[in-house]
């Protein structure tokens, strides 16, 4: 037996998985057929390509991505997008022959999709990728380019090959010109197509969401940071994908790539997003209620490739949701994604999985009770050690009538009052212009607080900070003051969460508008 023992079909190897976005595979710049004749220099020549890819042009404000905050171009699949070509010298159609092709991942392939030539076209075809001449201006052409509302979703490379008697000359790899291709609700012939502007508003475009906690019969809600538009979160979507070693062939289907965000956001079994914890202890990582969205945690995982921790249901959901917007929001007749639905569900199914936080007995005996209310008094000594996450209490009531020996029974469970942390501005809330943030708490507890840690966030108007204050004595205050600029206008939220070993799931939030810079 030789010493090469790959698998070989018909004559030939199997090429390895494409399951990597962020693997490369280049296209060769030339292939020549025969020899090229020295001068020749009369077939065309590619000098510049422009994507119109700034968040003001017609690319990104037609296909809803001038919120990103990324320098390349991001477009929807199945509805055209503009791209200009400079070349040497005039085109001349009767002569000169051009096309782009796109590519993602390595060993592209045409019948995988991971390979796309695009043909010059009169007229676009239902489905399918082509290229229009739309303006023919000196030595420029101008293309509207569409893409198939089947393709796959993530980032590819654009080259352009040009037709010459000696071979094709394809341009070199340019990231300038990489383009990011997601699913698109605005196109019909899109799997995930929503016909209701304010479903797509609230699914696709809306970056602040509510998580809700607590217990059924006492729900508490705050704000959860989405983030989907911040620097790097596209990326890092794409990083989640590839960390499943999803193949990319299959990253056109939204059922399959739902299913692959849901299981990847858990990182047990397969090393996936946010480790969960539900014993009290985090000296590691980040308490679960610290967390105030998505973005922290979707960068630490993308650039340390561990899972993060630490998290519990409602971060969980507050992440996938994250996660779900860069491929899809909600397939009709599919999964409901919305960031009212998974959040509830999630945080209730909050918590019954954990652990008991431990057991408080007290045991009255009656020699009579007349249709009169006893109370029995639980000190917060007797329970504040064993608190959890959502620092709530189930009460387990139980009566024997000696006489009958006739046994009652009820339960209760109840949400404790957690103290808010104070938010307030001071500046003008206009785009562009400096304002300082000021975050307060005051400690209610009769002992002194350590090792405090407060998480301030604030979408389109401040990025993602912490900072650590060592203790704080019974009744003091702490104040912490950053200074910000807005960068999108709008409704708008400030929201900072504080933790430490005696005090889990504070948080204040304080809602904003911020004006255009006239």
């Amino acid at each position: 037996m030789s010493e090469d023992t790959t698998q070989v079909f018909s004559g030939r190897r199997p090429l390895p998985p494409n399951n990597s976005n962020g693997e490369e595979n280049e296209l060769p710049t030339t292939e020549i057929v025969g020899l090229l004749p020295r001068g020749t220099t009369d077939y065309l020549k590619v000098m510049n390509v422009h994507l119109f890819k700034d968040s003001w042009d017609t690319n990104k404000v037609e296909h809803h991505t001038d919120r990103y905050d990324s320098e390349k171009l991001i477009v929807r699949r199945g509805q055209p997008f503009y791209v200009q070509i400079d070349f040497h010298r005039p085109y001349d159609p009767k002569k000169d022959v051009f096309r782009l092709e796109y590519v993602i991942g390595r060993y592209p392939q045409e019948n995988k999709g991971t390979y796309i030539p695009v043909p010059i076209v009169s007229e676009f075809r239902s489905g399918k990728w082509g290229a229009k001449i739309i303006l023919k201006e000196d030595r420029s052409v101008r293309l509207s380019v569409q893409s198939s509302p089947k393709c796959i979703v993530g980032k590819f490379r654009m080259y352009i090959a040009v037709w010459t008697p000696y071979g094709i000359f394809r341009t070199n790899r340019n990231p300038a010109t990489d383009t990011y291709i997601l699913f698109n609700p605005w196109c019909e012939e899109d799997a995930v197509y929503l016909d209701n502007d304010k479903e797509r508003e609230e699914y696709v475009l809306n970056d602040l969401g509510i998580i809700f906690h607590g217990n059924f019969n006492d729900i508490k809600t705050r704000s959860w940071n989405y983030g989907q538009f911040e620097d790097g979160i596209l990326d890092a979507c794409l990083f989640v994908m590839d960390k499943a070693q999803m193949d990319l062939s299959g990253r056109g289907n939204p059922v399959k790539i739902s299913r692959v965000a849901s299981a990847m956001i858990n990182a047990k079994d397969d090393q996936g997003v946010i480790v969960g914890s539900w014993d009290n202890l985090y000296a590691y990582g980040v308490p679960p209620s610290a967390w105030t969205g998505s973005v922290d945690i979707l960068l630490e995982y993308h650039s340390s490739g561990n899972p993060v921790q630490y998290g519990q249901c409602w971060v969980f959901a507050g992440v996938l949701n994250t996660c779900l917007p860069l491929p899809l929001p909600l397939p009709r007749g599919g999964l409901m994604t919305s960031s009212l639905e998974i959040p509830v569900l999630c945080s209730l199914v909050e918590k019954a999985t954990g652990p008991l936080s431990g057991f408080i007995l007290s045991r009255v005996c009656f020699s009579s009770w007349p249709v009169t209310n006893e109370e029995v008094q639980i000190k917060a000594g007797e329970y504040m050690g064993q608190l959890l996450e959502q620092a709530s209490l189930h009460f387990f009531v139980s009566a024997r009538i000696n006489e009958t020996n006739k046994v009652l029974a009820m339960q209760k469970s109840t949400v404790l009052h957690i103290p808010t942390v104070n938010l307030q501005v001071q500046g003008q809330k206009v785009v562009g212009s400096d304002m300082v943030v000021r975050v307060e708490f005051t400690n209610p507890l009769k002992e002194t607080l350590y090792n405090i840690w407060i998480h301030l966030d604030g979408p389109g108007v401040i990025k993602p900070i912490r900072k650590m204050f060592r203790e704080l004595p019974p009744n003091s205050t702490l104040t912490w003051e950053e200074v910000c600029r807005p960068w999108v206008p709008g409704s708008r939220k400030l929201m900072a969460t504080l933790n430490c070993d005696a005090l889990r799931h504070v948080y204040g939030e304080l809602q904003l508008k911020i004006q255009k810079r006239q």
